[in-house]
C-alpha cells in the first residue's frame, strides 16, 4: 500500500472509532464474573422462596401453620419446609422401632385422592375411621397412609418400606398426638392392635384389644349396595347354641354365642350404608356382647361414603 492509499483510508476512519481502538480491551473473564456472582446473590436471594430450608423447628412449622407432632420415642428427627413456584410442604423424616419415615404435610381446601396420584401398579385401600377419610397406596419399593384434618385444612401423608401392620401402628401413635385414634376400642383394653385388609372384596378395618379378660375383635366395612341380610365380616364360624335378634343404637342386630364361651354380634348401618361386627373369644352373653357394641358404635348418619 502506497502513502497516498493510507493518508486516504485513514483520513476517512470516524474519530469515535479511533478513540475506542486506542483504550484498552476489557476482560471478557471479569465479565463472566460479574454475571456468575449476579446469579449467585439472586440465587440466595430466592432459597427463602423457592427451595428447602433445612433445620427448621416444629414451633417455626406450626407458626406456619403445619402442625407435626411427633411421639417422644422417634430417633433422629429432621424437619424441613420445601417451597417451589406452586407448592410448599413440610416434612418430617425420623426412625420409630426399627423402621424409617417419612411425614408431609400440605395445605389443602378440601381432601386429596390419593389413589388419584398413584400408578396403575399400585395397590389402593380407602376407609373411614373415626371420622377420618384414609388412603393407603403400596407399591414394589414403600407404603404410604394419607387422611385430611378438617380444622386446619391440611393432607397427612405417613410412608415408610416397614410392612401394613408398622406404618398403621405408627399412624396410630402420630394421630393420638392430635386427639384422634384410628382404633375403636372401650376404655381400660388393654393389647390395642390395628389393621386394615380385604375380605371378599371389602376393604376392613379392624382393631383387636384385651378387655374383661376376653380377647375381642371389633371390625366394620363399606357396602356399596344394601344387602338383603346382614353382611357377616367377623369370620368367626363356630356352631352357636344361641342365635337372637338385638339392636346396636339404631341398627338392627344378630347376636350368636355360646354362653360364656365364644361368640359375635353382626349389624348393618344403612344411611352410610356399613357393616359391623364384634367377636369375642369369651365371656359371651346377651348383655356383654349388647354393652360393648353399643359403647364401640359411633353413628355416622350424614356422612358421605
Amino acid at each position: 500500500m502506497n502513502i497516498n492509499k493510507f493518508n486516504l483510508i485513514m483520513n476517512s476512519l470516524d474519530e469515535d472509532l479511533l478513540l475506542e481502538a486506542k483504550q484498552p480491551l476489557k476482560s471478557t473473564k471479569n465479565r463472566n464474573y460479574l454475571w456468575i456472582a449476579a446469579a449467585a446473590c439472586i440465587a440466595l436471594l430466592l432459597v427463602p422462596i423457592f427451595g428447602i430450608q433445612q433445620g427448621v423447628t416444629p414451633s417455626e412449622l406450626s407458626a406456619l401453620g403445619y402442625n407435626i407432632s411427633l411421639p417422644e420415642t422417634v430417633a433422629n428427627p429432621k424437619y424441613q419446609l420445601i417451597k417451589t413456584a406452586d407448592s410448599e410442604k413440610a416434612m418430617a423424616s425420623f426412625s420409630l422401632h426399627g423402621n424409617r419415615y417419612t411425614y408431609e404435610v400440605v395445605k389443602a381446601d378440601q381432601p386429596t385422592s390419593v389413589s388419584a396420584s398413584s400408578s396403575s401398579s399400585d395397590s389402593v385401600l380407602n376407609w373411614k375411621s373415626n371420622g377420618l377419610d384414609l388412603y393407603m397406596v403400596q407399591s414394589d419399593s414403600d407404603i404410604s397412609l394419607s387422611w385430611y384434618l378438617e380444622e386446619s385444612h391440611t393432607q397427612h401423608t405417613l410412608s415408610t418400606s416397614a410392612d401394613m401392620v408398622q406404618l398403621l401402628n405408627t399412624a396410630r401413635e402420630v394421630l393420638l398426638l392430635t386427639g384422634l385414634d384410628l382404633a375403636n376400642a372401650p376404655e381400660n383394653a388393654e393389647n390395642i392392635q390395628y389393621r386394615v385388609f380385604l375380605y371378599s372384596d371389602l376393604v376392613v378395618a379392624e382393631t383387636t384389644f384385651l378387655y374383661n379378660n376376653s380377647q375381642c375383635t371389633y371390625r366394620m366395612a363399606v357396602i356399596q349396595e344394601i344387602p338383603e341380610s346382614i353382611v357377616d365380616i367377623s369370620e368367626l364360624n363356630s356352631s352357636f347354641s344361641s342365635v337372637i335378634p338385638g339392636n346396636v343404637d339404631y341398627c338392627l342386630a344378630k347376636l350368636s354365642f355360646n354362653p360364656d364361651k365364644d361368640g359375635k354380634i353382626i349389624w348393618y348401618d344403612v344411611v352410610p350404608g356399613i357393616a359391623y361386627s364384634l367377636s369375642v373369644d369369651s365371656n359371651a352373653t346377651e348383655d356383654f356382647l349388647l354393652q360393648l357394641a353399643n359403647e364401640l358404635f359411633e353413628p355416622a348418619q350424614g356422612d358421605v361414603y
